[in-house]
């Protein structure tokens, strides 16, 4: 039975990652390490299984007394990299939460590192987990909108606000703002769906009154001569809404969340071909990736959100920040 440790204890690693856990029977929650002591305290009454898992202030501690086959790591995005190399050190597998680190020369470091521990690196976007997606990405990979031509797509989501105050407003902690936090699961999407790897981007960013990026436009050139155009709005009056569209040669897939159907319920899709004949739309159902994650410990799958995919988010983003700076249109490193 694989024996995981938490690195991070807060709200989101609490109300998805551990409550998640603490039901698989097939594994055993061994410790949790937060330099809050109360946020121990309350993942320790996420379930009654949980209540006498031992705690840590140091996450070193966590890995050299208790030596967990695995650990999960739900920390600020500027300490990603030094915890999960400490943990490939200790022999653990990691699931990091997005956005895998904090930028590409971290990520190169920590790939290299993990292949030569010979451990699995989960990056947990959910998106590749739900079944409007994953119809989304069946589609395209079979070939049923033929040739991608374009691609749009706009995430909004009352982000500002949520984050005053937090860790996440602070560029030496967060590594990067909305584009980076709610913003990435957009990019990784859009990138694993289309297996298209962008080669430019011209990008405009707004911070408004905060010292990380608010508000962000980007155009995409990817290779091939496929266009992309997206949005990801950060001071918006609502929860989570997303649209994406992938125009091909042979029909249009549109994904939307609205206020009958929000994000969090899934999303309308409206799949339609070039000839206004409306194709037919069956969703297979969907899991979680601590679902994947504790699978693939025990043998029964593969990984299915790994590092690569999530370096790429990383070089778009990367781009996209220079590009604001420059004001040029800017390469995209492959």
């Amino acid at each position: 039975m694989p024996r995981i440790g938490f690195i991070g204890c807060g709200g989101w690693a609490r109300k998805s990652h551990i409550e998640r856990m603490a039901g698989f029977d097939e594994v055993e929650i061994v410790g949790f390490a937060d330099p809050q002591a109360a946020a121990i305290e309350l993942a320790r009454e996420v379930a009654p299984n949980l209540a006498r898992v031992q705690g840590f202030a140091d996450y070193r501690e966590l890995l050299s007394e208790l030596s967990p086959e695995a650990v999960v790591i739900s920390t600020p995005h500027a300490l990603h990299e030094r915890h999960i190399l400490d943990a490939f050190a200790a022999g653990a597998h990691v699931m990091c939460e997005k956005p895998f680190v904090h930028d590409l020369a971290a990520a190169r470091r920590v790939i290299s590192a993990r292949d030569l521990a010979g451990r699995m690196l989960m990056i947990p976007y959910q998106r590749n987990f739900l079944p409007e997606y994953m119809f989304a990405v069946d589609q395209i990979a079979a070939g049923r909108l033929g040739d991608l031509q374009m691609v749009t797509a706009w995430q909004s989501q009352g982000w500002v606000e949520n984050i005053r105050g937090t860790w996440r407003a602070e560029p030496e902690l967060s590594s990067g703002g909305q584009l980076m936090d709610s913003g990435s699961h957009l990019l990784d999407f859009i990138l694993r769906a289309t297996r298209l790897r962008p080669a430019t981007v011209s990008a405009a960013l707004s911070n408004l009154d905060l010292q990380v990026n608010v508000n962000s436009a980007l155009t995409v050139r990817f290779e091939g001569g496929a266009l992309g155009n997206i949005a990801v709005i950060g001071n918006a009056p609502t929860a989570m809404w997303e649209e994406i569209c992938f125009y091909g040669s042979k029909a249009r897939l549109l994904m939307r969340s609205t206020a009958q159907v929000p994000l969090s319920q899934g999303m309308e899709i409206d799949f339609e071909s070039v000839a206004n004949e409306k194709l037919p739309v069956e969703l297979a159902d969907g899991s979680l990736p601590d679902r994947n994650f504790v699978d693939a410990l025990c043998g029964r799958d593969q990984i299915r959100a790994g590092a690569e995919a999530a370096m790429q988010v990383l070089a778009l983003t990367e781009a996209a920040w220079r590009s604001a700076e420059t004001g040029c249109e800017e390469n995209v490193e492959s």
